[in-house]
């Protein structure tokens, strides 16, 4: 549970109980909730279907850009990467980290990092395995330009 700063003590205390609250109704009523969650994944098969086809853990790329999103907002800098941009830079690099070479699961890495005012935009992620990426820490550095043959 989270609370804001400027929450006065009383607010924090309604939010207590209400969780609180909220897990007793919970374990007095399991089978009531669960029924009631049943019925309604038979009434909507095919909405499920849907989600269990496009969830996260099937479809990371989908997915890999909302925390990265979220967190640039939240810093107020420009946050305009698209999914389909993401895949093409992908593309564009043939799923490669672009520091080590390796395949597999490439995490999106600022250039100018996020907490350095850079923006999450095309022209500023490139991809890195989780390995290079951690290592790379808060550094400026542009393997895209040695990638591309820029930078000799």
């Amino acid at each position: 549970m989270r609370f804001k700063m400027y929450e006065t003590i009383s607010t924090v205390k309604r939010k207590a109980k209400k969780v609180v609250y909220d897990k007793s109704y919970v374990q007095k009523n399991k089978e009531k909730l669960s029924n009631g969650q049943r019925r309604w994944r038979d009434e909507n098969k095919e909405r499920c279907l849907q989600n269990s086809r496009n969830s996260r853990w099937r479809k990371p790329e989908l997915y890999a850009s909302y925390p990265q999103k979220r967190r640039a907002l939240y810093a107020g800098c420009e946050a305009t990467l698209t999914v389909e941009e993401w895949i093409s830079i992908l593309d564009k690099y043939n799923h490669r980290c672009l520091k080590c070479g390796c395949g597999g699961k490439m995490t999106q890495d600022h250039i100018v990092p996020i907490s350095c005012d850079g923006a999450h935009a095309e022209d500023n992620i490139q991809p890195l395995c989780h390995s290079c990426n951690s290592r790379k820490g808060k550094k400026t550095i542009n393997y895209r330009e040695v990638q591309d043959g820029m930078v000799t």
